[in-house]
This record gives C-alpha cells, sequence and structure tokens, in this order.
C-alpha cells in the first residue's frame, strides 16, 4: 500500500523496555476503510504497536505518519512537540481494554468532554453529538448514567462513543472485549462489526478470532515484537504460511478457541 494511500503508516518502529525488545522494526500501514486486526501470543507486542499509533508509547526508532503528516519523530521544542501531539491524537482515537471512563462524568458528558476542549466545540453542539452516539451505540436512556451503574458492556459502548466523538480518522482498539463477561462481549462486537460496516478506519488488537475472521480486511500476525505474517482473513486462518502462524493458531485451537 502507497503511503499516499495511508490513513497511518509506521515505517521501521522498534521500542525498547531496557533490554526487553517490545518492537523490532515493526513496518505497517492502514488505508482508508481497512479494518485491520493484530493478532499473536500475549506478549507478543500488540498493545505496544498500538500505542505508538498515537504517541502513548514513544517509539526509541522510526517514523509515524497519520493522514500524510509525520508524528514521529516528534518536532524540537516544547511548543512544537505538544502542538505535534494535540494534532495526532484529534486524527486517532483510542478504544481501551478498561474503558477509561472518568467515574465522576455522566455518559454524556464522557462523550462531549474531549471535543469540548480539544475542538472547541460549543457545550451545546458537543452534548447534541453525544446523545446521537450514545443512540447508535444503543444507549440512548443511559445519557446520564455513571460508569459505576453500568455494565461492563455498556461502559465499552460509551468509550467507543466518546472515541467517535473526536470524529478520527482512524479507531485503534486495545483488546476491547477482553476485560467483559463473555455475555456482554457480542454487543460490543457488534457495534465493532457496524463500524466496520459504514466504512469506518480500524486497527483492532484482539483475541476474538471468529471477529477477526468475519470482519477484517487484513490480519497482521505478531510474535517477539515482530509482524510473522499478514495477509487476508482466508489466507491466515486456513492457509497459514509461517511456522509461528501455524503454531500460534494450532495452540488457539487446542484451547477451545473458535477460529
Amino acid at each position: 500500500m502507497e503511503q499516499s494511500q495511508a490513513v497511518i503508516t509506521l515505517e521501521g518502529v522498534r521500542k525498547c523496555y531496557g533490554s526487553f525488545v517490545a518492537l523490532n522494526d515493526v513496518s505497517l500501514s492502514v488505508g482508508t476503510g481497512e479494518t485491520v486486526c493484530i493478532i499473536g501470543p500475549s506478549g507478543s507486542g500488540k498493545s505496544t504497536l498500538l500505542r505508538c499509533c498515537n504517541l502513548l508509547e514513544v517509539p526509541d526508532a522510526g517514523a509515524l505518519h497519520v493522514g500524510g503528516a509525520r508524528y514521529f519523530p516528534l518536532a524540537p521544542g516544547g511548543r512544537a512537540r505538544a502542538a505535534s501531539l494535540r494534532g495526532l491524537r484529534t486524527r486517532t482515537a483510542m478504544v481501551f481494554q478498561s474503558f477509561e471512563l472518568f467515574p465522576h462524568l455522566s455518559a454524556i458528558d464522557n462523550v462531549a468532554l474531549a471535543p469540548i476542549q480539544v475542538r472547541g466545540v460549543t457545550r451545546a453542539a458537543a452534548n447534541e453529538t453525544a446523545r446521537a452516539l450514545l443512540e447508535r451505540v444503543g444507549l440512548r436512556n443511559f445519557t446520564e448514567a455513571r460508569p459505576a451503574t453500568l455494565s461492563g458492556g455498556q461502559a465499552q459502548r460509551v468509550s467507543i462513543a466518546r472515541a467517535l466523538a473526536m470524529e478520527p480518522e482512524v479507531l485503534l482498539f486495545d483488546e476491547p472485549t477482553s476485560a467483559l463477561d463473555p455475555e456482554m462481549v457480542g454487543e460490543v462486537l457488534e457495534i465493532m462489526r457496524e463500524l466496520a460496516r459504514s466504512g469506518a478506519t480500524m486497527l483492532v488488537v484482539t483475541h476474538e478470532m471468529r471477529f477477526a475472521r468475519e470482519v477484517a480486511t487484513r490480519v497482521v500476525v505478531m510474535d517477539h515484537g515482530e509482524i510473522v505474517e499478514t495477509g487476508t482473513p482466508t489466507e491466515i486462518f486456513e492457509h497459514p504460511q509461517q511456522e509461528r502462524t501455524q503454531r500460534f493458531l494450532q495452540a488457539l485451537s487446542r484451547s477451545g478457541y473458535a477460529l
């Protein structure tokens, strides 16, 4: 994929924690309207890669482009650096596995806060958009609910609405169902399916293999901080080429995962 066609591009990204190499020369591009699912064993670097996409983790080397603009390496100087980060985080939006909602704010206030504070949207306009987004994720009657009164699935749907409120160019999902009870997983995955059908650009770290098989335009397999294999869901799940991919899928199958 040409960089000019890509919403987000990572080139040769390396990230270390002391002597531990979390990411080793990782390159990846995601195009407009793609749903790219990242899979792999625990500790393979999936979440670190995702967090490098909005510089919650700052790489030690490599480059990050979003929408054709370079955001890493960061421009020198405190003011330029801060402006660069603000620009990046208006173009990307993260949905965390642990929701990260403000507990003292209602659902509508959680969704409206960033557009008001970051984009300068009026409170009235932000609230109108927040209501529409909460209705979109099936929470029309929960606008005034605090996070503590919501189920895990409901809280994650508020998180998705909050991400959408910033009108990002790419949505980043970090194992969005891993903290949910099994009966709540389906409601969150259905919202993500709807987003994919609507043409949203998404980069998703997931252990939901059936979701990846059904929804992804591409599947990326990671192991030991590297991209092992990339392909369509059919190529990865039915005809994996790399031994490490084959071992990973066989281990999942033995553990009872539906592939």
